[in-house]
């Protein structure tokens, strides 16, 4: 018998045991992304509170985001080389990440995105912003000068309409593909997975069920595949509402504006 024949009976046996007869259920979006009671968690809470796995009360995709920052950054002060002021120089006591195919894709050489050293704002730099949830950094590119209250100027960088595109369309991103496999997700999707609720949840030396997939695109799935749209009632990309640029002060560079989406 192999480890997923084993793994089907064991999780047949929960479910009947949980009296939880259905593979699929109807909620609303506020509980299915913030949390809700499931009997099949409640039946196995005896089980990862004995190997402190156990993480949440209720099962939703967003159950462990509460709006605080549970990671520890590392973060160089410019005292000693004001060019590397605001760049992580650890994430959670580590100067790499290890999700990813290789050594630029694992990099965390980046801003938190609220400044940048000032000589890091050329227009011919491509800029890059670590984002934790995703586990990667983000490029942001000069886009234009813009202008704000009192006529101060102020430099437009957005991410490249390419940052979510599949290996055919964008060879750099071959590193985001699954490791082992080599599979990779349709173009304008990253698997983030392995950083949302962690890799494993059920490990009693017989067999490993990881954490529930979980892929990012932009909103309304913008830039995206449109084979992504068809089933989906309602989507309607806008760039003007959909994509992420920051505003940066060209001499100070402290971000003033910006949107994250």
């Amino acid at each position: 018998m192999d480890i997923n024949s084993i793994a089907q009976i064991t999780l047949s046996s929960v479910m009947s045991y949980a009296n939880h007869p259905e593979a699929f259920l109807t909620l609303p979006v506020h509980r299915f992304l913030w949390g809700y009671d499931d009997t099949i968690i409640d039946t196995a809470k005896p089980f990862l509170s004995l190997g402190g796995q156990l993480k949440f009360e209720k099962f939703g995709l967003l159950v462990t985001k509460n709006g605080t920052v549970s990671e520890r950054f590392t973060i160089n002060t410019g005292e000693n080389d004001k060019d590397r002021m605001n760049i992580i120089e650890e994430f959670d006591g580590h100067d790499h990440l290890s999700f990813w195919g290789s050594t630029e894709c694992n990099s965390i050489e980046a801003s938190d995105g609220s400044i940048f050293p000032p000589s890091q704002l050329d227009r011919n730099r491509t800029l890059h912003v670590f984002y934790p949830n995703l586990c990667r950094r983000l490029p942001f590119q000069y886009e234009k000068t813009v202008e704000i209250s009192d006529g101060i100027e102020l430099y437009r960088y957005r991410m490249p309409l390419d940052v979510f595109d599949d290996p055919e369309h964008n060879p750099e991103n071959q590193c985001y593909c699954e490791i082992d496999t080599a599979t990779c997700p349709p173009r304008g999707v990253i698997n983030v997975t392995d950083c949302t609720m962690g890799k494993t949840y059920f490990n009693f030396n017989i067999f490993v069920i990881s954490g529930a997939p979980a892929l990012v695109s932009f909103p309304h799935f913008y830039l995206a595949d449109p084979k992504l749209r068809e089933d989906v009632i309602g989507l309607k990309p806008d760039p003007l509402k959909h994509d992420s640029f920051i505003d940066l002060h060209p001499t100070l560079g402290i971000a003033l504006s910006g949107k994250s989406r």
